[in-house]
Parts: C-alpha cells; structure tokens; sequence
C-alpha cells in the first residue's frame, strides 16, 4: 500500500511539473506584444487600398490586413482582437 501511493504520488508530481513547465512556456513573450506601441495613422495621407502588416517577437506572428476605403475609414478584415474605436 506505502509502495502504491508512492508511486501515486510521483506521477502526480511529475504531472504537475510538466503542466507548469507547458504553462511557462506557452505564456513566455506575452507581455511584448501585450506593451506593443501603435503609432497613430494620418488617413487622409493614405490611398484607398489593402495594407498587410506583420509583427514578430520569439516565437510568436501576429499579421493583420486592414483596408482603407473612401470614407477614410478603417475596415478590419478579421474581427481585431483589441476592439479598437476609430
């Protein structure tokens, strides 16, 4: 019985560990795209058109596509994660 739960128990532990060590690692580099400076955009200086855009940092790509249409508006073409008012 003292042998069972012995072993119980370091597969417990190590499943933690392994969980904690996954956690760590699928959140390490967050906070840089988190803290990303957008620098304002001046419309009436930009011609109608598709602008791609790409951020990279470590191991984690972020691309967007925006599009300027008459109105000098911005028109997301995939729902912004950030929920921006313009």
């Amino acid at each position: 019985m003292k042998k069972a739960m012995i072993i119980i128990l370091s597969i417990l532990g190590v499943l933690v560990l392994v969980g904690a060590g996954g956690f760590f690692y699928l959140t390490s580099g967050l906070e840089s795209g988190e803290n990303l400076a957008i620098n304002p955009v001046d419309l009436q200086k930009i011609e109608d058109g598709t602008y791609a855009g790409v951020y990279e940092s470590g191991r984690w790509t972020n691309e967007v596509a925006v599009t300027i249409i008459r109105l000098h508006q911005l028109m997301w073409s995939k729902p912004s994660p950030w929920n921006l008012q313009m």
